[in-house]
């Protein structure tokens, strides 16, 4: 439980740090994700872009049952370690300037 907590405390920073302007989330007290609501921006594409750029993450469309857009993402963090957080929040950040492009 303790490394999986500073793995969610480092990339919660890291995603303050960097999408502060876009992301809205609170970190979980237990688990393997976090979920953020996105603003101002199409979680699809983002998504899209992301993983040109090498970075993965779902949106919440993928776990719902209605069509109609929903303004999540959900981003993991046990499978990488403090340094591959920041990079994964660095691309995120990355990937959201060119497609604000």
């Amino acid at each position: 439980r303790r490394l999986y907590q500073s793995r969610r405390d480092a990339f919660a920073a890291a995603l303050r740090a960097r999408l502060g302007d876009v992301l809205q989330f609170t970190e979980p007290n237990g688990g393997m994700a976090l979920w953020a609501r996105v603003r101002g921006v199409d979680p699809a594409a983002w998504s899209r872009a992301g993983q040109e750029r090498g970075v993965a993450f779902q949106i919440g469309r993928q776990f719902a049952f209605e069509t109609r857009p929903i303004p999540y993402i959900r981003l993991g963090f046990a499978g990488l370690d403090e340094r591959g957080l920041q990079e994964a929040a660095r691309r995120m950040a990355t990937a959201l300037t060119d497609l604000r492009a």
